[in-house]
C-alpha cells in the first residue's frame, strides 16, 4: 500500500524559524515523504536558505518560488504539485515531532478519508504550552457528521489543516482548494468543503505538532472584515449540516 505523504510548506518573510521546521520535516523518522517548499514572494532570507535545502536534499523537497500572492494561493501551487497519495500541511514557524509522520502513517487505512491529532499550541512570549487534544473519536456510518465537527471543535482541533491527513484524490476530484479571496477562515472553509466529501474520518488522540502562537499573531487580530467572514462561515457550515 502506497502511503506516500506530500507535505506542503508556504514560506513569507520566515528566515528567523525557518529552519527549525524544515529540520524538523527531515528528522522524520517514516522517510515515505516529499517536502514541497513554496517561497511566497519572500523579502528576506527565506528564499536563499530554502534553495540550500533542496539543493542538499534534491529526492526530498521541491522548491518553489512565486510571486507574492498570499497563504492560500501558496498552498493551492503545493497542492497542484505534490505527488503522494496523502496530503499534510506545516506553517513555516512550527514543527514536526520527529514520530509525526510515522504514527499518522500507521493510523492509514483504505476506508480511512481523513485523520486528526493534536498539537501543542506553544505561547512564544511566555513560553506557556497548553496540549490541545481529544480521546480517539471516529466518523463512520453510526456517527453524526455534526456531532464529530463538534467534537473537534470543543478541543479547537477543527479549523485548522496543519493537525490533519487529507487524500490527495479527493481533494483533486472535487476541486477543493483554498479561497484566495478570503484573509482569514480559509483553512476552516477548506476544512468544511473536504468533510462534505468524505464518509471516514478518525481523530487518534496523540499530540503530533507543535503550535507557535503570539500575541501579534494574524489569528488574534480583529475588525468588520474578519466578523464577517465568520459569518459567512457558520452559514456554510450551516448548509454542510
Amino acid at each position: 500500500m502506497d502511503k506516500k505523504i506530500s507535505i506542503i510548506l508556504p514560506v513569507y518573510n520566515s528566515e528567523k524559524t525557518i529552519k527549525r521546521t524544515i529540520n524538523s520535516v527531515l528528522s522524520q523518522t517514516n522517510e515515505n515523504y516529499e517536502l514541497i517548499i513554496v517561497n511566497d514572494g519572500s523579502k528576506d532570507n527565506s528564499g536563499t536558505i530554502c534553495r540550500e535545502y533542496a539543493n542538499k536534499y534534491p529526492t526530498t523537497i521541491k522548491y518553489i518560488e512565486i510571486p507574492n500572492g498570499g497563504v492560500s494561493n501558496a498552498r493551492n501551487i503545493g497542492l497542484k504539485n505534490a505527488t503522494g497519495k496523502y496530503i499534510m500541511f506545516i506553517d513555516a514557524d512550527d514543527e514536526y515531532y520527529e514520530e509525526t509522520l510515522q504514527v499518522v502513517s500507521d493510523y492509514i487505512k483504505e476506508e480511512v478519508e481523513l485523520i486528526v491529532f493534536g498539537y501543542e499550541r506553544i505561547h512564544t512570549n511566555t513560553g506557556k504550552i497548553k496540549e490541545m487534544n481529544t480521546d480517539i473519536i471516529y466518523l463512520s456510518d453510526d456517527t453524526k457528521l455534526n456531532l464529530f465537527i463538534e467534537m473537534l471543535q470543543k478541543k479547537y482541533l477543527f479549523n485548522q489543516i496543519w493537525n490533519k491527513l487529507y487524500i490527495k484524490k479527493i481533494l483533486m476530484e472535487n476541486e477543493i482548494y483554498f479561497d484566495i479571496n478570503i484573509s482569514s477562515g480559509e483553512d476552516y472553509r477548506f476544512n468544511l468543503k473536504y468533510m462534505d466529501k468524505i464518509q471516514k474520518a478518525v481523530s487518534i488522540g496523540k499530540v503530533l505538532y507543535k503550535y507557535y502562537d503570539s500575541e501579534d499573531g494574524l489569528s488574534l487580530k480583529t475588525g468588520p472584515d474578519k466578523i464577517y467572514i465568520k459569518l459567512s462561515n457558520l452559514e456554510e457550515q450551516k448548509k454542510l449540516y
